[in-house]
């Protein structure tokens, strides 16, 4: 698992659902990460920071709120190399804007000023619509809506290549993708890890990346 600033909800998932998580320090090598990945059998990229706008080829605008762009570099390094392996990879809010930007997509610098929607406080619950046939409502069971938690002011604008839309808001903004061709590379704009407790769907969703590495794992014995 993959982890900028730790947050015990993310471990507290992976743990719960039956995986052994592993958090990865950022280290300067970039030509490291690989070795990581040799390690482990799935990868969970976790929310944080604001992704610096110069890793899609824009110019950061004023309402960037905080950019770390090491830990960009070193994120996008190790999903690189986790697609190159064929792991199981999950990205959850941050984490799923890295997968776009990876692809070649961009991202909304700041919600409220470039689509003049506005996400304060902690938290802001709202509804989602999934893809019919998407492996997320699969997974979450064949749901076709579902409230979520959303505490971010950046977001999917152009998707990358080889992506999909997996669910949308109501007003039509990317709230989950994933990887066309892939057995288990999805992304979701909120943060089912603070959910696992109170609603079950969100640990299917653990329970299953924790499946999928564990029969990578299998198949390599």
């Amino acid at each position: 698992m993959c982890f900028g600033k730790i947050g015990c909800k993310y471990v507290d998932a992976i743990y719960q659902t039956g995986g052994l998580p592993v958090p990865i320090p950022m280290i300067d090598n970039l030509e490291e990460a690989w070795r990581y990945i040799e390690y482990i059998d799935g990868l969970v990229l976790t929310g944080g920071q604001d992704i610096c706008p110069r890793c899609y080829k824009e110019e950061p605008g004023d309402e960037l709120i905080e950019v770390d762009l090491h830990r960009d570099k070193w994120e996008l390094k190790l999903l690189q190399e986790a697609l190159d392996a064929d792991l199981p990879i999950l990205g959850i809010c941050r984490g799923m804007q890295l997968i776009n930007v990876l692809m070649g997509g961009t991202l909304y610098q700041d919600l409220s000023d470039q689509v003049h929607m506005s996400s304060e406080g902690d938290y802001s619950y709202h509804k989602v619509e999934f893809v019919p046939g998407s492996k997320l409502s699969e997974i979450l069971n064949d749901i076709s809506c579902l409230n979520v938690n959303s505490r971010h002011h950046q977001a999917v604008r152009e998707l990358g290549e080889g992506l999909k839309v997996a669910a949308r808001d109501q007003s039509g903004y990317i709230e989950a993708l994933e990887v066309e061709n892939r057995d288990f590379v999805l992304g979701g704009q909120w943060h089912p890890e603070n959910l696992v407790e109170n609603q079950p769907c969100y640990k299917e969703l653990f329970s299953a990346l924790i499946d999928k590495a564990r029969n990578r794992q299998h198949k390599q014995l």
